[in-house]
């Protein structure tokens, strides 16, 4: 064997011998030993057994299998796929073809998903697969042969561009045998340069430009040169990048480097490689496949790279299955249902994944995951279902190419598909007594915000979000500086990731809290502005109810008018010492009739109008406490629920709900009003509480937290868009600093 491959490599390595000749026969695998399962020698020798099948380096697994500690899988649901489990018992998938009864697996595809390296060795001409903190050898390769075929849309409307590379995201650690592109489209071994750079006369071109940039959601770079050059492309890996040479060609000085500020490429530089080569590099966040064109007059050189995808997560919200992809950027989708077993096929087009998985993730009606590069710019995520699975397919086949500034989810049956934002930054900043957050997103920030009481709480939730950057779930607290003579208010901040695809961010304290959004220039960052709802102009009208002659429920030694009373004088100082204006249709034991009542809080154009009273039923076992509202005001259901809520949790009594009635009070009110039924005076148990000032003043404080509540939730307002100027005024006021570019924070 030895000998064989010694002549192999001797006859393989002459210039003649390209990459295309390669891709017709049979390559050489050697599989070393170190990190892998203990081989014998002769298993050590390399194997004649691989071969390329769609351009594929593939080898059957009967060969490789047992070499790497690998068997397969019980059940192969995918004919186009092998799952196949390790020793530990994990199981990961690869993509498989069966010819001529041999089942031979993707090597790129087995490589990736077990975390090794697939190495091409000029010196056996073959493959070194080997872990990934093996030494690297001098010449390693792993290409596929190229296709030249046109079609490719380019961005300059006037010009014609024609693909000349269709490469998937193998990478290789030098750039041989790696051929040269002529203008005229034609492959050319790189030991037969079309440029000779000591040839007398031989023009040297210019390189007048290098752009990176965004078009159709697709990453690109464009060089200009002077004339029509050649050039050579290579996928790099640790770090990943990708090498443009051009040739005859001479660098301007002004294009040595070139941020990016992309997610797939960081940065692009040049440099003037040989007298008559340019090399131009792109560093990339992670290797993807990438197409090379060019323009008729082979001036302008175009690279298009694929998105990266990171992963996906499933969860479950409402009666909907959501998936979750992460990917870099928005990519054409192809969703398809299958049937038996039932599966949802999702191909992102124009991407490349960054890991191959096979998964049977903890989510209802979900059997298993599988998500490969099926093709070169395709990647295929596959959904499998469980048979009684409460997921309705879709009837048939979606295409959905997503625009700018559309919408980022697309409904497949009972599946909604979503892009995932990450949510980078978060900053935390007290100012006196206000509380400001500031988040900054990779994409447009969707916020969605909602009130919790017992205790009050903010709650924001960022939908189809991961937490990204440096964040990880924290919980923190900050202290706001409380009013004239009174101690600082302490907040709580719980940070988490609420399930597989939403952010949610908690605002705790002990009273109720108003807040402000403001969204930047950009979209993808957010102020939200926290603070004490402002009540120093909210007037309250409380209403004691009954009074004077009609004594209400109740008996003579405790009727209903004196407890209301009470419970409405305790509830006026509380609020007045809270900052707001009170008036009372009565505050003594005086008869007022239901007519006056609503009037006077008409007269006094009051932000509220709060009726108090006490229960009554036949059944002495009716207990508990309700609140009645009318829904002619928009903003009536926001106070019954929120006092109601209070009331409940302070009092611990039964929850009757809150409920619409046509109370005269209610009825004749034209400002935002609700009826209090506080627990039932014909409950012996609850006319006993009642009776006891303390319980009275509870139930006070509990009216009173619902009010603050009120208020909080209506000084909140949706999300205020602002322009650069005050986007940047804003920023700085809030972090203390310019905005800083260096990248995700932990919250402080």
């Amino acid at each position: 064997m030895g000998g064989a491959v010694a002549e192999r490599a001797a006859t393989r390595r002459t210039p003649c011998r390209t990459l295309l000749a390669w891709a017709a026969g049979l390559l050489l695998v050697a599989l070393l030993a170190a990190g892998l399962p203990a081989a014998t020698a002769a298993e050590q020798e390399a194997l004649q057994v691989v071969r390329v099948i769609d351009g594929k380096p593939v080898a059957p697994f009967q060969a490789v299998g047992h070499r790497l500690g690998l068997r397969l899988a019980a059940e192969q649901p995918d004919p186009d796929a092998l799952i196949l489990e390790l020793p530990d018992g994990h199981t990961l998938a690869a993509r498989a073809w069966r010819v001529d009864g041999l089942q031979y697996v993707d090597l790129v595809s087995l490589a990736t998903a077990l975390g090794l390296r697939l190495d091409w060795d000029p010196a056996l001409w073959g493959y070194r697969l080997r872990p990934r903190a093996a030494p690297q050898g001098q010449d390693e390769l792993t290409l596929l042969p190229e296709r030249v075929y046109e079609g490719l849309r380019g961005p300059v409307a006037q010009a014609r561009f024609t693909t000349v590379e269709d490469r998937g995201a193998e990478t290789s650690p030098l750039p041989y045998p790696a051929p040269w592109h002529t203008p005229s489209g034609e492959a050319v071994p790189q030991a037969a340069p079309p440029v000779e750079p000591d040839q007398p006369g031989e023009p040297l071109h210019q390189i007048l430009g290098l752009r990176v940039w965004t078009d159709e959601g697709r990453p690109r770079v464009q060089v200009e040169a002077s004339g029509p050059v050649a050039h050579r492309s290579l996928l790099l890996a640790n770090p990943a990048r990708l090498v443009l040479d051009l040739a005859p060609a001479q660098l301007d000085r002004s294009l040595v480097e070139l941020p990016a500020d992309q997610d797939v490429i960081l940065r692009a530089r040049a440099s003037q490689f040989e007298p008559n080569v340019v090399r131009v590099v792109l560093d990339l966040a992670s290797p993807v496949g990438y197409r090379v064109a060019r323009r008729e007059d082979s001036r302008v050189i175009q690279v298009e790279l694929d998105e990266s995808v990171a992963g996906y997560r499933l969860w479950w919200e409402g009666d909907r299955l959501h998936l979750g992809l992460d990917v870099t950027g928005r990519v054409p989708l192809e969703i398809r249902p299958l049937r038996e077993p039932d599966r949802l096929v999702v191909d992102l087009h124009g991407a490349t994944v960054a890991r191959e998985r096979y998964d049977r993730p903890d989510v209802e009606g979900v059997r298993a995951v599988r998500m490969s590069q099926f093709e070169p710019h395709v990647v295929r995520l596959v959904v499998e279902l469980e048979p009684q699975a409460r997921v309705a397919l879709p009837e048939a086949a979606i295409r959905w190419t997503p625009e700018p500034g559309g919408t980022q989810a697309v409904r497949a049956g009972g599946v909604e598909v979503v892009w995932l934002n990450r949510l980078e930054e978060l900053r935390v900043r007290t100012a006196g007594n206000w509380l400001y957050l500031a988040l900054e997103a990779e994409e447009p920030v969707q916020l969605e915000s909602f009130q919790l009481s017992g205790p009050p709480r903010l709650v924001f939730d960022l939908p189809a979000t991961l937490l990204g950057g440096e964040l990880t779930p924290a919980e923190w607290t900050v202290t706001l500086e409380g009013a004239e003579g009174q101690e600082g208010r302490p907040v709580t901040l719980r940070l988490g990731q609420f399930n597989g695809g939403r952010v949610r961010l908690v605002v705790e304290a002990q009273e109720p809290l108003a807040f402000q959004t403001y969204t930047l220039e950009g979209a993808n960052r957010m102020v939200i502005a926290v603070a004490p709802p402002q009540v120093g102009q909210r007037l309250v009208v409380l209403d004691p109810g009954h009074g004077g002659l009609d004594g209400g429920a109740g008996d003579e030694e405790l009727p209903e008018k004196t407890v209301n009373l009470e419970i409405a004088l305790a509830l006026a100082e509380i609020l007045r010492g809270r900052g707001f204006q009170v008036a009372m249709t009565r505050s003594d034991d005086t008869f007022i009739p239901l007519w006056e009542r609503a009037a006077l809080a008409n007269a006094l154009n009051a932000d509220l109008f709060v009726s108090i009273h006490n229960n009554s039923a036949s059944d002495p076992a009716a207990r508990g406490t309700e609140t009645y509202y009318l829904p002619k005001q928009p903003n009536n259901l926001w106070l019954a629920q929120a006092v109601q809520q209070e009331l409940v949790r302070t009092l611990g009594r039964r929850d009757r709900g809150v409920k619409s009635n046509n109370f005269w009070v209610l009825r004749d009110a034209e400002v935002p009003a609700i009826l209090v039924e506080v627990s039932f005076l014909s409950n012996p148990e609850e006319r006993a509480l009642l009776a006891d000032p303390e319980y009275r003043r509870k139930a006070a404080e509990a009216i009173a937290r619902g009010i603050i509540q009120y208020f909080a939730r209506l000084a909140s307002g949706p999300a205020q868009a602002l322009n650069q100027a005050d986007s940047a005024e804003l920023w700085q006021r809030v972090m203390g600093e310019p905005r800083s570019e260096s990248g995700a924070q932990n919250p402080r």
